[in-house]
């Protein structure tokens, strides 16, 4: 699940970090029934109570016979999904320790924070940038079809009413080809401009 960190204290167990490290890392969880789901609480060794309802924990605390799945997963070469249900977090447990923050973590987290919330920004204002170049480059097109669809209609009304010799009609064509590379050229400049 994107997003999801382990609730287990001191487990930088994260789905988007581990993701793109390629860690292969499920997350579980709580269970719903009151007595494991609080031997789940507890196993947490967290400083702080916390309300286990949209909590997860990693597959890093579990055994291989933890899992319903193992044996398939192992045959099929692939992480286990199926956790049985009276299954407890037993390994990787910071047991009997504190959490105890040093200023140092917390500089470094705000520091990610701030990086984080500056690649945010960048991602908007390139996209706010690739919408406006779509929307001028539609305008564009909306523009020249509307331009060559009337001059169409001119030029079939125009054949129409007389007969026109065939220097005028091409004329008329040559007119539209170069109205249509002019587009076509204006186009490459805009998107070369905005590159």
């Amino acid at each position: 699940m994107p997003g999801s960190v382990c609730s287990v204290a001191m487990c930088k167990s994260n789905a988007v970090i581990s993701k793109k490290l390629g860690d292969n890392v499920r997350f579980f969880t709580f269970p719903k029934d009151a007595k494991f789901r609080k031997e789940w609480v507890k196993r947490c060794y967290r400083g702080e109570k916390f309300n286990p309802t949209n909590k997860r924990i990693c597959s890093k605390h579990f055994k291989p016979d933890d899992f319903e799945d193992a044996i398939e997963a192992k045959i099929q070469n692939r992480l286990p999904k199926i956790l049985k249900r009276d299954c407890i977090p037993s390994l990787n447990l910071k047991t009997g320790k504190k959490l105890n923050f040093s200023a140092q973590n917390l500089s470094t987290t705000k520091t990610m924070r701030l990086e984080r919330a500056a690649k945010r920004k960048q991602k908007d204002f390139i996209k706010r940038i690739l919408e406006a170049e779509k929307e001028q480059d539609y305008e564009l097109e909306n523009d020249n079809v509307e331009s060559i669809n009337k001059q169409k209609d001119i030029d079939e009304s125009a054949m129409m009413d007389t007969n026109q010799n065939d220097e005028t009609v091409e004329a008329r064509e040559s007119e539209l080809e170069r109205r249509i590379s002019q587009f076509i050229s204006s186009k490459n400049e805009t998107r070369r401009w905005i590159c």
